[in-house]
Parts: C-alpha cells; sequence; structure tokens
C-alpha cells in the first residue's frame, strides 16, 4: 500500500473533494470516501487511524469547524408529547454507557425528569431499535468494498437520503419530503439486496411500488420476510412515491413512522450483507452447541432445535448495570440470517468461557414482569425494553 507525503496528500485529495462536491456529496461524508478511494479496505488499528487523521485534517485545514465531525452517526426524529425532538445517535468504539434524555435535542429538563416508565420504555425501544440500524450502516458505509460499483453507489445516495429526513423535518416540518426521501431510501436498499439475490430485472424498471419489489426479493430469499410490516408501512405513506407531486396529508408521526421503518429496513439488509461475506454464503444454520452474534454484536448459543422451522438461542450477556443475563429465546430458522455463526476456534473458547461463567452465576430466576421486560414490534423495528430506577453517581435517578 502506498502512503504519501503531506504535499502528495493535499494534490490527490483536493480533486477528489471537488469531484464529490460536484456530486452533491455532504460535506461530512467526504473524508471517509476519500479515504477509500486513495487506501482501500483496511483493517481497524493504528495504521488505519493514522492515514485517516491525516485525511480529517486536510479538511480541516480546508474547511475549518465546518469539516469537523461531531461524532454523531446520525439523528432520529421521535415525537413525545406531542413535540418532534431529534435524537443524536453517538459514534462509540465501545460499550459506553449513555443517557437517553442527554442525547435528545432541546428536551427540557421538566420534561425529561417528568417521563413515566411508559413514556420512556416506548421512547426507548424505538431509539434503540434505530440505533442498532445506524451502527450498521455506518459499518457498511465504511467496509462497502463487499459491494459492486452499481450498489455502492446507490447506497451512498440513499445515505444521502437520511441525511435530508430527520433534520428537514425538524427544520421546516415539511412530513412529505421526509417520507419521500425515506421511501427512496428503502427503495434502494431493496433494490440492491434484489440485485444481491441475483434478480436479473434491471432495477430502474421495477418502479417505485415497494411491494412489488419485497415480493421478488422474498421469491429468491425467503429470509427477507421479516421486513414486511416495515415495507407495507412506507408503502402505504407514499404509494406510488405520488407524494412528490401533490399536496397529502401527512402527521409529524406518519413522517417519524416512515423514517424508522425505512431505517429498520436497510440497517437490517446492511447487517445482512455483512453477515454474508463474514460466513461466505447468503446461507445460515442453527446448529445446537454452537455460539452466535445478531448484529449488535450480542452473544448466543443454540439450545436445542424443538422444532424444524424453530431453533432456541440461549442469550447470555454481562453490563456494568445488570450484570449478568441469561434468557433462551425461541426463533424462526427462517431467520437464521441474521445471526452470524461463530467458527475461530480461539473466538469459540473465549464464548465458552465466558457462557460457562454464566452457567456458575446464574442466580435466581425472574419473570418478565418482575424487570419491567416488554417486546415492542412493528413497522418501526423490533426490540425487547426493560426498565429499572439505578443509582448515578450516589444519586438516586432514572437511567433515561
Amino acid at each position: 500500500m502506498k502512503t504519501f507525503t503531506k504535499d502528495e496528500l493535499a494534490a490527490r485529495l483536493k480533486p477528489l473533494d471537488e469531484e464529490m462536491k460536484a456530486q452533491g456529496t455532504p460535506l461530512r461524508f467526504r473524508p471517509l470516501e476519500c479515504f477509500k478511494r486513495l487506501y482501500g479496505p483496511l483493517p481497524d488499528g493504528d495504521l488505519r487511524k493514522g492515514l485517516f487523521d491525516s485525511v480529517t485534517l486536510w479538511f480541516l485545514d480546508r474547511y475549518g469547524a465546518r469539516a469537523e465531525w461531531d461524532q454523531v452517526l446520525g439523528r432520529i426524529p421521535v415525537l413525545a408529547r406531542g413535540e418532534l425532538y431529534l435524537v443524536d445517535v453517538p459514534f462509540v468504539s465501545e460499550d459506553t454507557l449513555v443517557k437517553l434524555t442527554d442525547r435528545i435535542e432541546g428536551l427540557s429538563k421538566e420534561v425529561a425528569e417528568s417521563f413515566s416508565p411508559d413514556e420512556f420504555r416506548e421512547l426507548a425501544a424505538k431509539v434503540t431499535a434505530a440505533t442498532e440500524a445506524l451502527n450498521k450502516l455506518y459499518t457498511l458505509h465504511v467496509d462497502d468494498h463487499i459491494l459492486d460499483e452499481t450498489e455502492r453507489g446507490m447506497i451512498r445516495r440513499a445515505l444521502f437520503d437520511f441525511e435530508h429526513t430527520a433534520t428537514s423535518l425538524k427544520q421546516t416540518g415539511d412530513t412529505q419530503n421526509a417520507i419521500f426521501h425515506s421511501h427512496a431510501a428503502a427503495e434502494k436498499f431493496l433494490k440492491v439486496a434484489l440485485k444481491r439475490a441475483g434478480g436479473g430485472e434491471k432495477l430502474k424498471n421495477l418502479g417505485h411500488d415497494l411491494p412489488k419489489i419485497f415480493r421478488k426479493l422474498v421469491e429468491m430469499q425467503k429470509g427477507f420476510n421479516w421486513l414486511e410490516s416495515s415495507v407495507m408501512a412506507l408503502q402505504s405513506s407514499a404509494p406510488s412515491m405520488e407524494i412528490r407531486y401533490s399536496d397529502i396529508a401527512r402527521t409529524m408521526q406518519d413522517a417519524a413512522t416512515a423514517h424508522n421503518a425505512a431505517m429498520n429496513i436497510c440497517g437490517t439488509l446492511a447487517g445482512i450483507w455483512l453477515f454474508d461475506v463474514a460466513r461466505g454464503s447468503n446461507e445460515c444454520k442453527f446448529v445446537p452447541g454452537q455460539f452466535y452474534i445478531d448484529g449488535a454484536r450480542r452473544t448466543y448459543r443454540c439450545k436445542t432445535l424443538p422444532h424444524p422451522d424453530k431453533a432456541c438461542l440461549t442469550l447470555f450477556l454481562y453490563t456494568p448495570l445488570h450484570g449478568f443475563l441469561m434468557a433462551d429465546i425461541v426463533v424462526d430458522t427462517l431467520y437464521s440470517n441474521l445471526y452470524l455463526q461463530i467458527t475461530k476456534n480461539h473466538d469459540i473458547q473465549d464464548l465458552q468461557a465466558k457462557y460457562d461463567l454464566h452457567m456458575k452465576n446464574k442466580g435466581r430466576p425472574v419473570t418478565p414482569e418482575e424487570i419491567g421486560l416488554k417486546m415492542v414490534a412493528g413497522p418501526e423495528g423490533s426490540y425487547v425494553t426493560a426498565f429499572r430506577t439505578i443509582e448515578i453517581d450516589s444519586q438516586p435517578d432514572k437511567l433515561r
């Protein structure tokens, strides 16, 4: 791999930046795009960090504070008590405790402290699901060498669509524009999914009918059926994209739901593609005794196959707040592509040791009701949430 002096780097970055500016690439995307064009895919580590730091410094020199990354992966629109807020999703490189209400732009202390458990649970579920989606999209953006040139171009434009949805909705209240861009982002991802699954039809000939594209995709890979509620919600908000041409009544809640439904579709597809590349196939099956991770890096051990179409997985994890957690969940084998089997010996040994430690520290079994555990499922995603009161800095508080 060739490295560059400061002058050589500047000579290469300037025309790349000008090209991206002419293409309408948002400034905050350009350093990463330039880095990938110059150096290609590189694993995380000191070399990658040093090279990328040199690129970001050039952009800071050229654009000043405008080019400084705010360490935010994206913003999620949510409604609370009739008001629209944006939630900042921060970039973190390791497990980090984040107080949710501190990430909600413009939320007053009085409102934050007055949330009921039910209000907070509903808000937290949506934000958690969208946060996982944004992390998958960011990883795909960094590692988009797994896509071909056509796919990369479509995915980049979809990410740019998301740049418009939440912020423009908050700034202008234009619900139709937000829904249009959400629909457009999901459409691009679904068309790429169809192409990667082997669909031979020209993507432009598929139009804007999401259910039509989705049906063709599911015919080729049934596991994508997981996304049906999100697809149908988006299509109902902007059928055939006629929302571009006339005034149609759409509420803030309609727009927020459309955005989060699109985020669920795109994030899920991004995670599946990354797993497909990691396993070397789009085929996956559950095997009793084997370990798996999901898109959020949660760890599982396949316990049994109680039915040909079902798998019982034991989730096991440790958090500073909750200690050792274990739970048996039953999933459809149809959705095995959402999980990645661990195959490297040293990783298996590490997970086996952690699993054994959990088995020795199982503690008292509790019911979902005891810990406020609830499953939230719908077009905006699916997630399990719980509500607990804890102490922070020796002061009783609710983690929000």
